[in-house]
């Protein structure tokens, strides 16, 4: 089973401590499925798309915690807060840190333009994603791709904003 741990973004947040504010660490690495359900089912969607500063908080939990990983970015639209995902994604790569995946819930245009742009300066891949059972499939094969040269998975960044939140509980299934 995959070690995964998840960081929630919900405002525009300098404060490069991921233990609180706006970009936090709800859950640490663990194999528990259960833990990260019961944590992702705990919250209220609201706030602003810190995409780049979520990226730069997520590769320094990881260079600490594990050394090297992947990153996978959950989002349902574009950078809000001034940052620039697409460097921060490169640098994450460049630095041999890991692939930083991203996963496109419902977007379209210029927002799913640039979470592909980020995809590949982070060295992964670009997942669109419409409804529960896609997203589900899409984490299923990021975290099961064979010869991962970034040893454990991952650490989830997670922009947990209502349109995914909605489908998440209405369903009654977390992935």
């Amino acid at each position: 089973n995959a070690e995964m741990g998840l960081i929630v973004f919900d405002s525009c947040d300098n404060s490069n401590d991921i233990e609180s504010g706006g970009i936090r660490l709800l859950q640490d690495f663990t194999t528990d499925k259960s833990a990260l359900k019961g944590k992702i089912s705990s919250l209220s969607p609201y706030g602003d798309t810190p995409i780049a500063d979520a990226l730069s908080e997520a590769e320094n939990y990881l260079k600490s915690t594990k050394g090297q990983g992947t990153l996978i970015l959950i989002t349902d639209g574009e950078e809000t807060c001034g940052g620039d995902p697409v460097l921060v994604a490169g640098g994450i790569k460049s630095k041999n840190i890991g692939k930083v995946h991203v996963v496109g819930y419902l977007i379209g245009g210029s927002a799913e333009e640039k979470a592909k742009e980020i995809a590949v300066a982070g060295g992964g891949k670009y997942y669109g994603v419409k409804n529960i059972d896609e997203l589900e499939n899409a984490l299923t094969s990021i975290t099961q791709q064979g010869g991962n040269p970034f040893g454990g998975c991952c650490a989830v960044t997670f922009g947990f904003i209502l349109a995914l939140f909605g489908v998440l509980k209405m369903n009654g299934k977390i992935v």
